[in-house]
């Protein structure tokens, strides 16, 4: 009888193991984020001009899959109008991470949450080549859906 009592217990356990394991859905898209958002900043260079870059993130969206591009127009890389990005959305919430393959490499990520018909939140960026530390950054991001 001794063995019998250890071996319910296990058995009870069993199913309450397996519910807690079961890993959740997704939790569906707010809305489908695709297409234009623009976002513009004023800045001054290092000759003391102002200028306004225009940031434009094109998304396509399939479920809770992203993908796109980000451009700006006061950056010029060689051979490229800007780089793709790829990531996920869950309810209000995105991160998008692309590479740009420009003087030694840069990872960039974009963590947006979708707030008042804005995606508002941070992109880091880090280089791979070492002696480009400098360019390592954090930006706060705001976006606006574009009706063009």
């Amino acid at each position: 009888m001794k063995l019998f009592k250890p071996a319910l217990t296990i058995l009870t356990l069993v199913p309450l193991v397996s519910a807690q394991q079961a890993p959740q859905p997704d939790p569906p898209p707010a809305q489908d984020f695709s297409g234009k958002w623009i976002m513009t900043k004023e800045s001054t260079n290092r000759a003391g001009e102002k200028q306004i870059a225009t940031f434009t993130l094109l998304l396509k969206q399939s479920g809770n899959k992203l993908t796109g591009e980000v451009s700006n127009n006061t950056i010029r890389m060689p051979g490229a109008a800007g780089f793709a990005v790829t990531g996920w959305v869950e309810a209000n919430q995105m991160a998008l991470t692309g590479y740009v393959d420009y003087q030694g490499g840069e990872t960039t990520h974009l963590t947006l949450t979708f707030q008042d018909g804005h995606l508002v939140g941070n992109k880091k960026s880090w280089h791979d080549a070492p002696h480009k530390w400098h360019f390592d950054d954090t930006q706060d991001l705001d976006y606006t859906k574009s009706t063009q």
